[in-house]
């Protein structure tokens, strides 16, 4: 339980990291990304999206931990917001390689958060 946990934390982490990307690249038809959140209880996340989330997710929590270290270790902000894009950019991408786009990751990620059942499965493709 506690790998889901942390992908979990991970995910919202990416998440935060995607939300200043995704104001900058907004489309406006992204106005309503927001609206399937309050749903997510009857959202149906197959077992290939899951996995998808579940590659995804491992990748977005490597490139927010080296994010969050570097810019710990710096005070510059104009070194802090280039690190910031990066990550952005590096985590979209990897969202991306990994056949899942940022409102469907982002969405999946909300769903696992609060469905124990999703968790489960989610860490049973973990440990296999």
């Amino acid at each position: 339980m506690r790998s889901v946990h942390k992908i979990a934390l991970s995910a919202a982490l990416g998440t935060s990291l995607f939300t200043a990307a995704i104001t900058a690249q907004a489309q406006p038809s992204t106005t309503t990304t927001q609206a399937p959140a309050s749903s997510s209880q009857s959202v149906h996340i197959s077992d290939s999206q899951l996995k998808h989330f579940a590659h995804a997710s491992e990748k977005v929590s490597q490139i927010s931990h080296d994010a969050i270290k570097k810019l710990r270790a710096t005070k510059d902000a104009a070194k802090q917001k280039g690190i910031r894009q990066k990550a952005n950019s590096d985590m979209i991408q990897a969202v991306k390689s990994n056949g899942l786009s940022v409102h469907d990751y982002n969405l999946i990620s909300k769903t696992v958060r609060t469905n124990p059942n999703l968790q489960k499965k989610l860490q049973k493709m973990l440990n296999s």
